[in-house]
């Protein structure tokens, strides 16, 4: 629907007949009564557009959504934008408009919305009911196998149970993955964080001590010795666990990381360079969606690879008050930057 307003503000000089589809209002009835054309609007947004189809908006330049009620009571959602012409005085000679249906859209992003609550909520209750089982399961087996001669196993029997405690942990470590990326960012506000001086290089060596285990890694450290940041411990930790982990598991022998830092006002910046086979742009730009796995053999996929890591590292950077990105490009490797803020959150 397009309008144009004359100088006196009130006059409707022209109405495109598309404004009868858009407001169910007839072109006739418009040009007799402009008001109709507010009058149609929801209440709560009645005066936002009242001043935009007015030319009564500060700047030259305006644009919302607002709602119009139909006669059957449906509401239909649309954009309305307005330019206005003035003259050397600054007063209002004409004013141009135009109004456009997005409801499909405002559908749409609800139901995107819903969606991923739906799928959210489907992963919490699947993640209860198989750690409901799972936690009898290891904790007769961690009985059984702390004393196997009160149980009469034999040397046969314990290695079997051994590798059924295994895959217990593995289930049990999957579930609590698929769990901490189900959380809602409600949810995650409710898990209090513990502030605390981290010595930053000590934390990095804790981390590569468990990533790099068996997996050839080698690391180099350009951080000062003696850095320390105002940050959560155990939040930090699994933030660069994630990422180290997704180097062991996508990149082949010989496997580098170099963990950097750098200040920029206000903030602290890490990064995390690998020498890895890279990503293409695709797989970049989904990096932290959740389950994406930019191999595309899906089936011949590492156990335990759910494409979840980034997706917490992310989850855990933002609860910090920070950012992730990552640049990369095929067989050049892959640089994640992390921005954390000096000054933590309060009431967190």
């Amino acid at each position: 629907m397009l309008w144009v307003r004359g100088p006196d503000g009130r006059t409707l000089v022209h109405v495109d007949p598309a404004a009868g589809t858009l407001w169910d209002l007839d072109t006739q009835t418009l040009l007799a009564n402009p008001e109709a054309l507010i009058d149609a609007v929801h209440p709560d947004d009645r005066e936002s557009l009242s001043r935009v189809f007015n030319g009564r908006q500060e700047d030259e330049y305006a644009s919302l959504e607002c709602r119009i009620v139909l006669p059957d009571g449906a509401i239909r959602w649309i954009r309305a934008r307005s330019l206005s012409i003035r003259d050397k005085d600054g007063e209002v000679l004409y004013t141009f408009g135009a109004a456009t249906d997005i409801t499909e859209v405002k559908h749409a992003a609800v139901a995107l919305v819903n969606a991923a609550r739906q799928q959210a909520d489907f992963l919490a209750i699947a993640s209860h009911e198989l750690r409901t089982p799972l936690q009898p399961i290891l904790g007769y087996l961690y009985l059984i196998l702390d004393s196997p001669r009160d149980f009469g196993l034999t040397a046969e029997g314990m290695q079997y149970l051994k590798v059924v405690q295994e895959c217990a942990n593995r289930v049990s470590e999957v579930v609590n993955r698929i769990l901490a990326a189900s959380l809602t960012d409600t949810e995650q506000v409710l898990v209090q964080l513990r502030w605390e001086t981290v010595l930053l290089t000590d934390l990095i060596t804790d981390v590569v001590s468990v990533c790099s285990a068996g997996d050839g890694m080698t690391y180099a450290v350009e951080i000062p010795p003696d850095l320390t940041i105002e940050t959560d411990r155990g939040h930090l930790y699994e933030i660069l666990s994630e990422i180290c982990m997704n180097v062991v598991k996508h990149s082949g022998p010989p496997r580098h990381v170099v963990f950097g830092y750098a200040e920029e006002p206000g903030v602290h910046v890490l990064s995390i360079a690998d020498g890895g086979p890279g990503m293409d742009e695709a797989t970049r730009r989904n990096a932290f969606r959740p389950f994406y796995i930019g191999n595309e053999n899906k089936l011949s996929r590492m156990p335990g690879c759910l494409g979840l890591g980034l997706t917490i590292a992310k989850k855990d950077v933002e609860r910090l008050g920070g950012t992730i990105s990552v640049e990369s490009s095929p067989l050049h490797g892959n640089t994640f930057t992390i921005r954390l803020p000096k000054q933590h959150m309060t009431g967190t």
